[in-house]
């Protein structure tokens, strides 16, 4: 963190001023739609903002319309949303998904129990394999009766509200300023390790063509 970058800037964390600076001055973009009005800090990652000479930004444009030219960045974006529990989420957004957006979302979780225990302990077994919470037992309970299973996360974002929109950040403590600041510099070095990704990308990899047949299924009608 605090690298210093084309989308990173290091911040006083002594200093309130700082770090409201920070935060008020830093670039925003919708989370949803231009007409939902609400919006979060982003970055502008269009191919011909990144800073990149002209012949790598042509290489960039069809190096896009490769599909395992996302595997990473996908990846780098996949790791920043499970390490904040997918409450914070950063994702593209725009028409040509010209910029990374920080936007909020969620998990639910289900608790998955075997059939036959369920059924027979539980009045309110109604066929189900699973239970919202941990049901009809503790969790350390189920485990024990050997009956308890796994959980499934189910992620869910909210596009359509905006953070810190409108914020008065000389109100905030300081220790809350810094925890702000820390998330969205976390975001930052996201954007920043996106573009150094890209970079790598073009220095190690060409781009070729090849072919490739698809198997499909269809019915047909034949003779009894």
């Amino acid at each position: 963190m605090n690298k210093g970058g084309k989308y990173t800037r290091k911040i006083d964390y002594r200093s309130k001023k700082s770090m409201v600076d920070f935060l008020t001055g830093h670039f925003r973009y919708d989370t949803m739609n231009s007409w939902n009005q609400a919006t979060s800090y982003a970055h502008n990652v269009k191919i011909h903002r990144l800073g990149l000479t002209t012949e790598q930004e042509d290489k960039v444009f069809e190096m896009s319309e490769c599909e395992d030219f996302y595997f990473s960045i996908n990846s780098l974006i996949n790791a920043f949303n499970y390490k904040h529990d997918f409450i914070y989420q950063a994702g593209f957004n725009g028409r040509s998904d010209g910029y990374i957006v920080l936007r909020q979302g969620g998990c639910k979780v289900k608790h998955i129990f075997t059939d036959s225990e369920f059924e027979a302990d539980s009045a309110n077994y109604h066929g189900r394999t699973y239970a919202d919470g941990y049901g009809w037992k503790s969790k350390e309970e189920a485990i024990e009766a050997g009956v308890y299973n796994k959980q499934i996360k189910t992620v869910f974002s909210q596009p359509g509200r905006g953070l810190d929109m409108y914020e008065d950040f000389e109100e905030w403590d300081i220790d809350s300023l810094r925890d702000r600041c820390k998330l969205i510099q976390e975001f930052d070095d996201l954007v920043e390790n996106i573009l150094e990704t890209v970079k790598a990308m073009l220095e190690e990899y060409q781009i070729e063509e090849e072919e490739y047949q698809v198997t499909k299924t269809r019915k047909v009608l034949k003779a009894a």
